[in-house]
C-alpha cells in the first residue's frame, strides 16, 4: 500500500549527541548501556502523518528527548526513500476531527500485518504489533484460545508526557475499531 496523502514530519537525531559515540560497537543493549536513551528514541520516534499542514507544523520542533527534533518532509521524499506504511505514525490524537482519516490506512495495514503474523503461530500470543498515535505507542496483541483470536490493546509512552486519560480514550477507540472491523456482520464497514 502506498503512503496516504497528507502532511508529514520526520524525526531527526542531533548528530553531535555524545550518545552516538557511546553506542558505537554496542551489540546487546540493556537499560544499563551508556547512551540507551538515544537508542530507545531512535526506535520510538516515527515519521508522522497529518491531514493538515498547520497540524504538522505545530508538531515540528523539539520533542521531550533532547536529541530529537521533528521537521517537515514531503510524501514524495518518503516515497523515494521507500518508506513503508509500517514505518508511519498517526500524528493526530483520537480526539482530533481528522484522526480517522489519517488513521484508517495505518490501522488497516497494522491489522493486515497482525493477521499475517497470527496465521503462522498456533497458540498463546500469536501476533503482536505496534501503532503509534500522537507519540504514544499502542501494542495490539492477538491471542489464540482454541479456535478463536482475542485481542488486547496496551498503551505506552516513553519520553513524551501523554496523559493517561488520552491513552485510555485511544485504547477504547482502538478496541472499538477492532470490534467494528472484525465483526462478521460488518465486514468492510468503516468508522464514521
Amino acid at each position: 500500500m502506498s503512503l496516504p496523502e497528507g502532511f508529514y514530519a520526520e524525526p531527526r537525531f542531533r548528530r553531535s549527541s555524545p550518545d552516538f559515540e557511546k553506542l558505537k560497537g554496542v551489540v546487546n543493549l540493556t537499560l544499563d548501556t551508556p547512551g540507551i536513551g538515544l537508542a530507545l528514541a531512535i526506535d520510538y520516534y516515527r515519521v508522522e502523518v497529518f491531514a493538515h499542514q498547520l497540524d504538522r507544523d505545530k508538531a515540528c520542533g523539539p520533542t521531550a528527548h533532547p536529541d530529537v527534533h521533528y521537521f517537515p518532509i514531503t510524501r514524495e521524499a518518503l516515497i523515494l526513500r521507500r518508506t513503508s506504511l509500517d514505518d508511519i505514525a498517526c500524528g493526530c490524537p483520537v480526539d482530533h476531527p481528522d484522526c480517522d482519516t489519517v488513521l484508517n490506512p495505518l490501522f488497516d495495514q497494522m491489522l493486515l500485518r497482525l493477521f499475517e503474523d497470527a496465521a503462522k503461530a498456533k497458540k498463546g500470543t500469536v501476533a503482536s504489533t505496534t501503532l503509534t498515535i500522537a507519540r504514544a505507542r499502542y501494542t495490539i496483541s492477538a491471542k489464540r484460545k482454541i479456535d478463536w483470536l482475542n485481542f488486547a490493546v496496551d498503551a505506552f509512552s516513553a519520553f513524551e508526557q501523554v496523559g493517561a486519560d488520552v491513552m485510555d480514550r485511544t485504547v477504547r477507540h482502538l478496541n472499538d475499531r477492532l470490534a467494528l472491523q472484525l465483526s462478521p456482520r460488518r465486514v468492510g464497514a468503516k468508522m464514521n
